[in-house]
This record gives structure tokens, C-alpha cells and sequence, in this order.
């Protein structure tokens, strides 16, 4: 039993013990003084002697209950205490819980932001990925329009009024020729033959044809390839012919009827 325990136990029943050693004290010293009957007769006015320990022992049950009451007392606000500790408790796990609640808030914050730069980066490799590959299909036409000028400069004539000349400067002539004849007016005069036996005896005009046929054709089928950016590159490749090449190809496009596809692809793209 510690110091503690010893202390409550001496508090709750030390009073009670000291009346009842006395009481007990005072039964053996009144048969200790009156043995004979004559003792006895003068017990009564022995025993008025003995009013003050009535008295007395009256006080010390007053005092224990006072003790008792200051005890309850000490009690009362040792839980007091406790309660108001428990409430400290309380509001400093409530200030916790609001400052973690804070930094959830502040994190939630942050990963908003997250997500939000991680969607602008998203939109801007989006828009990179599709510059990217309208980039490489302009490299691709661009490569193929190389390859389509060096065609165009193995074209030759078996017209004797042409047999000298080759390639652009060759078509170059047949077209200032078809001009100063008053042969070329419209698109549709190329549908009779007849009219551009210039035209007919060309050579190696279909290394040319064929490539600039499969460039525009390319273009027309490009998968998720907007309109405007087909139109673009139609109109990119209509630049880098020259007039009297387009005129070649537009004589070839109206006189065979296996051709007017392509003739309307590039209606499609108000390239003629």
C-alpha cells in the first residue's frame, strides 16, 4: 500500500476507530472503579462527571462530518479539474483536427493547381503532337514534290518544232504557243485532243502525272486532317507548280475521262 492509499484509509477510518478505543476504554475504567454495590450507588454522580466526553465525542462527530463534506468538496474539484483538463484536451484536438483540416484544404489546393497545369501541359502536347505531324506531312509533300520536279525535268517532246527542248523550259514553249494560238481559254477546250498535238507527243509525262496524281490524292485521304489544313496543302502544292505544268496537268485531267476524279478533288479544294 503506497503513501497515497495509506493517507485516504487514516482520512476515512481513523476517527471512527479513535471513538470506538475510547468507548471501549471508558466500559473497563467504569467497571474498574465501581466493583461494590456502594461504588455503583455513586456511578450515577461519577458518571455526570462524564458529560463532557459526551460532548466531546458529540463535536468530534460533527467535526467527521465536516471532514467528510470537505473531503467531498476536495472531490468535487479534483473532477473539477479533470473535466476542465478534459475540455483543454478537447480543444487542442480540435485545433489539431482544424489544422489538419487546413492542410488538407492547402493540399487540395495544390493538387487543383496540379491537375490544372497537368491539363495545360495535355493541351499543349496536344496541340505540339498535331503541329508535329502536320509538320511531318508537309516535309512528306515537300519530298514529293522534289521527286515530281525532277520528273517534270525528264520530259520531252517528239514534235519536231520541239524536239530540242526538255523539261519546264520545254512546257513553258508549248504553253506560249497554245496562248499566241488562241488554243487555251478555258478548262473545258482541252477535252478535244485534236486542238494539242503538242501535248500528244510528250514523253515521260507519266512519272510526273502519276506523282503529282498520288500528291493530290495523298491529301485528300489524310485522317484527322481538318478542311482548311487539306485545303492549305492543296494550295501549297498548287504554288509550287508552275502555270505551264498546271496546264499540262489540267489538259491530261479533262481529256481522259479515267482522270476527272482527281479533277474533282481539286474542285473539292477550289484549287481550279
Amino acid at each position: 500500500m503506497n503513501v497515497r492509499k495509506k493517507s485516504e484509509w487514516i482520512q476515512k477510518y481513523g476517527l471512527f476507530i479513535l471513538v470506538l478505543v475510547v468507548w471501549i476504554s471508558y466500559i473497563f475504567i467504569m467497571r474498574f472503579f465501581f466493583k461494590s454495590d456502594t461504588d455503583k450507588n455513586s456511578a450515577g454522580t461519577f458518571g455526570d462527571m462524564f458529560g463532557a466526553l459526551n460532548t466531546l465525542f458529540t463535536g468530534l462527530a460533527f467535526v467527521g462530518v465536516v471532514i467528510s463534506l470537505l473531503q467531498q468538496n476536495k472531490a468535487l474539484e479534483q473532477q473539477n479539474k479533470s473535466l476542465i483538463k478534459q475540455q483543454q484536451a478537447l480543444d487542442q484536438q480540435k485545433t489539431v483536427l482544424e489544422q489538419q483540416q487546413e492542410a488538407l484544404n492547402i493540399q487540395k489546393n495544390e493538387l487543383e493547381l496540379y491537375k490544372n497545369e497537368l491539363h495545360k501541359n495535355n493541351i499543349q502536347l496536344t496541340e505540339h503532337s498535331v503541329h508535329m505531324r502536320l509538320q511531318r506531312i508537309e516535309n512528306t509533300i515537300f519530298n514529293l514534290l522534289d521527286a515530281h520536279a525532277k520528273d517534270i525535268e525528264n520530259i520531252y517532246s517528239k514534235h519536231q518544232d520541239y524536239i530540242k527542248l526538255k523539261g519546264y523550259e520545254l512546257l513553258e514553249e508549248i504553253l506560249d504557243k497554245l496562248i499566241s494560238t488562241n488554243r487555251v481559254k478555258n478548262v473545258n477546250s482541252y477535252r478535244d485532243s485534236d486542238n494539242y498535238p503538242e501535248y500528244v507527243y510528250l514523253g515521260n509525262v507519266q512519272g510526273a502525272y502519276g506523282k503529282f496524281r498520288y500528291i493530290i490524292k495523298y491529301i485528300d485521304q489524310l485522317e484527322d486532317v481538318t478542311y482548311n489544313q487539306k485545303q492549305d496543302f492543296m494550295r501549297m502544292v498548287d504554288a509550287q507548280l508552275s502555270t505551264s505544268v498546271s496546264s499540262l496537268y489540267l489538259y491530261k485531267i479533262y481529256f481522259h475521262s479515267d482522270d476527272e476524279t482527281y479533277g474533282e478533288i481539286l474542285k473539292k479544294y477550289k484549287i481550279i
